[in-house]
């Protein structure tokens, strides 16, 4: 059984203007929606990468793949100029919102995961 890859884990509002929301989630796409529009006017396709893994949840009593590109949080930056993303593949990724380019890919180097909550 495949992962629905319509779920969202996050979604950070954009503080410099108000309208633009950001969401990541299952289908390892960055999208993001304005608010005034009601509609995504972006998406950043494959920003993390993962390679799909069988995991079995005894105490959900089903099996399914998962994705470790999934994106786990996503935050933008005070300005709305760049957005940063977690994902399970355990990396976080500094984003250029304009144009789309990756600025920087970090990792923990003791190879723990990286969960971002607070961008500054």
């Amino acid at each position: 059984m495949n992962p629905p890859t319509h779920i969202t884990y996050w979604i950070d509002v954009c503080q410099s203007n108000g309208n633009l929301l950001a969401a990541g989630g299952a289908d390892t796409n960055i999208k993001i929606f304005d608010k005034r529009e009601s509609q995504v006017v972006k998406i950043f396709d494959g920003i993390h990468k993962g390679k799909r893994r069988f995991i079995l949840f005894i105490e959900l009593c089903c099996k399914y793949l998962i994705s470790l590109g999934e994106i786990n949080c996503v935050r933008w930056n005070p300005r709305g100029d760049m957005l940063v993303s977690s994902s399970n593949d355990g990396t976080a990724k500094l984003l250029d919102f304009k144009t789309g380019k990756i600025l920087h890919t970090g990792k923990p180097s003791d190879g723990s995961k990286i969960q971002l909550f607070t961008v500054y």
